[in-house]
């Protein structure tokens, strides 16, 4: 044992002795539109980023630094997308690694108490350190997997794998390696099984387990055999569903609630889904709906978006506006409208769970600046729920990086009673609009009003001398606690659907 591990270890132990009771989040379920719902029938919006660590001890270990994690909480914060690695959960083909489970779960809990909610992911890319990545995929079932003619090998058909991150998709072994997990070669599925069977059971029960990403990025299978595995639907349709109809089947023995987030080839999300099934995300139906009609309810499309012009341009360099425009106006769009058509087709619900190749750096031409913002922008508008890719907004001493601070945090809807109808934010000028019918409601709070929403305001962030707020009906009340402002309607309103405007300014 390390020594990282034995002081992570320590340190849970001694939180352990000293730890509290703290009341339990709800747990999240989807409504009809496929939009996240609380227990008492609130939306929820999610904000958040992605906590990966791609070697040994699969976790980072100051992951559990109470300051920065109140400070996620002040910034309205309320996701994390945690690598859950298969090779940390089972190092060999005989041993669950309990310590690594217990470690884990220490951290869930740890963001429970700040009401941080964890999608748990399985994440990987490039299967494996064979094919010159890590393990995410364990390299004793990889082992186990049959070797193409030397010839064909790794790099094979690259005389040397390109320092390109992604190359390793594009070698014949990868993409062979893929297709025989898919195809269950040396019982890969069961052992896939086992581990979502094995993190179900240990972290099912916890309430701010907002789901399971059942795998990272999966690759489209070997398609040099056959080449219409290259196109996304014809993938996703016939090598992705199968297995996740099985996953899914694994852990909803022993989690029948949390959400399934279920991911398509990366760039079947460029593509709409279309008749032949050649293209798009190839799901006509969510993973587990073969077997359970209800699993629309509990499924997500878990996808990501990154412009992928812009993946040789370095990040603070200026962007040209014909690539802002092949982004930003027609790729950035496109991708919303083809997710929010595939999730019609399927039902259920979608969340952009990693985006990134840029951060604010307070040059408004650069990439890095315009790249993000626009993301940001479309995600506000839809009502996206997301989690960024690209580091959590504090630098390498600890210190929030102000910049980034200014652009990701920003007021949003955390819970509303009703459907929404529009929203903006300008991290510049710190203007913010939010409108949305209220639902039907009962009398729950008091015999004079009905709380109908629950909006985050980063005071210290945009409004350190306070804000102006405008609420249209006029007769609503709001009450700001900490960073949070609740909306009130009167109980003589509740059985009316209203339509509630807010705009805020800075003072």
């Amino acid at each position: 044992m390390n020594y990282s591990m034995r002081f992570t270890i320590i340190f849970i132990f001694i939180w352990s002795s000293v730890y509290t009771e703290f009341i339990p989040l709800s747990k999240i379920h989807l409504n009809q539109d496929g939009m996240f719902m609380d227990h008492l029938g609130y939306i929820k919006l999610f904000r958040g980023f992605n906590n990966v660590q791609k070697y040994f001890p699969w976790y980072q270990e100051n992951a559990w630094n109470i300051t920065q994690i109140k400070m996620f909480q002040n910034w309205g914060l309320n996701v994390i997308r945690l690598g859950i690695m298969w090779s940390g959960v089972k190092p060999n083909i005989s041993i669950v690694n309990t310590t690594y489970l217990n470690v884990m779960e220490s951290l869930i809990d740890l963001y429970a108490e700040h009401g941080i909610y964890v999608i748990l992911d399985m994440h990987q890319d490039g299967l494996s350190s064979r094919y010159g990545t890590y393990d995410g995929i364990p390299l004793w079932l990889i082992n186990q997997f049959k070797r193409p003619p030397t010839i064909l090998q790794e790099p094979w058909t690259y005389e040397k794998l390109p320092d390109w991150e992604g190359a390793y998709y594009l070698t014949y072994e990868c993409s062979e390696g893929a297709q025989q997990l898919y195809e269950n070669v040396s019982g890969a599925w069961n052992h896939w099984g086992d581990f979502w069977e094995i993190i179900a059971k240990h972290y099912g029960k916890k309430s701010n387990v907002l789901g399971y990403d059942l795998i990272n990025e999966p690759p489209p299978g070997n398609f040099y055999t056959n080449p219409l595995r290259g196109f996304p639907g014809y993938a996703g349709r016939y090598n992705l569903l199968p297995v996740y109809d099985y996953l899914v089947e694994r852990i909803r023995q022993y989690d029948k609630s949390s959400l399934i987030f279920y991911e398509p080839v990366t760039y079947g999300i460029f593509t709409p889904l279309i008749t032949s099934g050649w293209l798009g995300t190839g799901f006509r139906r969510v993973p587990g709906a073969n077997r359970d009609k209800s699993a629309p309810s509990k499924s997500v499309l878990s996808y990501h978006y990154y412009c992928w012009i812009l993946q040789s341009d370095y990040p603070n360099s200026t962007m040209p506006f014909w690539k802002k425009v092949l982004c930003d106006s027609f790729l950035l769009p496109t991708v919303t409208s083809n997710v929010i058509k595939a999730t019609k087709t399927t039902g259920g619900g979608r969340f952009l769970t990693e985006f990134g190749l840029c951060g604010d750096d307070g040059n408004p031409s650069s990439v890095n600046t315009l790249e993000c913002n626009a993301v940001l922008d479309e995600a506000d508008k839809h009502f996206e729920s997301w989690t960024f890719w690209d580091g959590y907004f504090i630098d390498n001493a600890g210190n929030p990086i102000q910049t980034q601070v200014r652009s990701f945090i920003r007021p949003y809807p955390q819970s509303t009673n009703g459907r929404f109808v529009k929203q903006h934010f300008n991290h510049e000028t710190g203007e913010y609009s939010f409108s949305f019918i209220t639902n039907q409601l009962s009398n729950q709070y008091s015999e004079k009003q009905n709380l109908i929403a629950e909006i985050y305001i980063p005071l210290s962030v945009h409004y350190p001398n306070g804000y102006s707020i405008n609420l249209n009906p006029n007769n609503l009340t709001a009450e700001l606690k900490g960073n949070t402002l609740s909306i009130y309607l009167p109980t003589d309103l509740r059985n009316e659907h209203v339509l509630v405007e807010m705009e805020l300014v800075r003072k």
